[in-house]
């Protein structure tokens, strides 16, 4: 065959294949296709569709020392909605978010030292606004709280499902049983149950992170991957993780020895689109390790992959200080169950804070999203 016919056979077939219509985990092989970034201030980042279906999938980045909360707009980040004063956000060191109670609209969960508490972010149709601000009120509905739930170092949403608890907590690092599963109620947030999940402890290794498949609960039963636990060593050298299933029962482990940077998060999420959620853990300097089923029974095969902003970082060198994956894409670029990876950066000598939202893809498809999405390069900076 002609070279020139050959390449062009091969780029058809490429173009053409169906993504991972299989939904099964594949080896992979991560291509940052975009990197979009705006200016914010704060420490933590969350993702979440706090205003329904109107409001899209939305940013939140929560700054733990003056208690300003910011929601953010994309599909390049930028502020849409005016900066709020939370002061249960002082102090927090964990925030998620999700549907607390099936009604098709997330919560925003802060945690830390004084406690947890949930709220819904509502538009604010009373507030004055400048228009030179050129931003939207918002207000902030407590749902729940807690003062007696301290000392959270992480906590995730679980998908609902009717009568079961809502909220995964690693707590207090001494006692037998370090998580808690949580039910929230009317006004209030409590322990339903303390555990273990039935993992052996081990002297000198500490819980750092929990995380939950952003997936619906029949989607994630059918994953097979609802939650995920990790802890490290005394030294902070290696993590070894645990996926928990459906009834978290834990199905699956790995060790896996980190960078010279240390354990940020984990996370839990259908990065790829192809309905088969993968389970990361990031370091600080954005080292991304990768981990899927492997061949033997109970054992996560393990790979890692380069910093997610790659080639086309836009802050490189600059390390991520909070991690956050959501649907925050839509439309024809991206595929239906596919989120995006969102990366909370810390500022350097002549950059403040920056959100950046990292788009993913497999070989199989990288090339034709390339140009779809190449209209979202370049930074977009919050006033």
């Amino acid at each position: 065959m002609v070279p020139w016919r050959l390449a062009a056979a091969v780029l058809s077939a490429l173009l053409l294949q169906p993504p991972f219509s299989d939904g099964s985990y594949h080896d992979p092989v991560l291509f940052p296709l975009i990197e979009a970034s705006g200016a914010a201030t704060g420490d933590l980042v969350a993702a979440g569709g706090w205003l329904g279906k109107d409001g899209g999938a939305l940013i939140a980045v929560a700054n733990t020392t003056t208690g300003e909360l910011q929601l953010m707009a994309g599909p390049t980040p930028h502020k849409a909605y005016c900066v709020l004063q939370a002061p249960f956000v002082v102090g927090a060191t964990t925030v998620a978010s999700g549907d607390l109670d099936g009604d098709g609209t997330d919560e925003l969960i802060f945690a830390g030292e004084h406690g947890i508490t949930a709220v819904k972010p509502k538009p604010d149709p009373n507030a004055a606004v400048p228009r030179a601000a050129r931003c939207k009120p918002l207000a902030l509905e407590t749902i729940a709280a807690s003062t007696t739930i301290a000392d959270v170092a992480s906590v995730v949403v679980l998908p609902f499902r009717a009568g079961r608890p809502q909220l995964l907590a690693v707590l207090s690092e001494g006692s037998p049983q370090p998580f808690g599963l949580l039910t929230v109620a009317t006004d209030s947030i409590e322990v339903a149950k303390r555990t273990d999940f039935g993992i052996p402890s081990r002297d000198g290794w500490h819980w750092r992170a929990a995380a939950a498949t952003t997936a619906t609960a029949g989607q994630a039963a059918t994953a097979g991957a609802l939650a995920a636990v990790a802890r490290t060593s005394a030294d902070g050298s290696v993590a070894q993780v645990h996926l928990l299933g459906g009834t978290l029962d834990p199905t699956a482990d790995a060790t896996v020895p980190l960078g010279n940077s240390s354990l940020m998060d984990l996370l839990l999420a259908d990065v790829y689109g192809d309905g088969a959620p993968g389970l990361m853990i990031i370091e600080h300097d954005t080292t991304l390790h990768y981990l899927w089923p492997g061949g033997d029974s109970g054992s996560l095969a393990h790979t890692i992959v380069a910093p997610p902003g790659g080639a086309v970082a836009m802050d490189a060198g600059r390390e991520w200080v909070s991690v956050a994956a959501g649907p925050l894409l839509a439309g024809p670029t991206v595929l239906a169950d596919e989120v995006q990876l969102i990366g909370l950066r810390g500022p350097d000598n002549t950059h403040s804070f920056s959100v950046s939202i990292v788009v993913h893809a497999r070989p199989e498809h990288w090339m034709r999203r390339r140009a779809s999405l190449a209209n979202l390069r370049g930074t977009q900076v919050c006033q």
